[in-house]
């Protein structure tokens, strides 16, 4: 999807590693392979969130979960990593 390789550009020129699962999978499954492979950061960007110019943003950590405006999520994303992603 366009919408979603647009964010991942977005998200790599803030100088943030990015993974991107194409195979569109049901949700649950898309996250325990993020967790298996130690994401602390998901963004998920599904047909609503399109609509809504949003992503939501979920703390693997914590499993909290925010949606966040496309033209903020890198700094959310890079608030949630804390210091160690500047």
């Amino acid at each position: 999807d366009e919408e979603a390789l647009s964010v991942v550009r977005r998200l790599r020129a803030a100088g943030l590693a990015t993974d991107v699962d194409h195979r569109f999978g049901a949700v649950g499954k898309q996250m325990k392979r993020a967790n298996k492979l130690g994401a602390r950061v998901v963004v998920l960007l599904g047909e609503d969130e399109q609509k809504a110019g949003v992503a939501s943003v979920k703390d693997m950590a914590s499993g909290t979960q925010a949606r966040v405006p496309l033209v903020d999520l890198p700094e959310a994303v890079r608030r949630l990593l804390g210091p160690r992603s500047a």
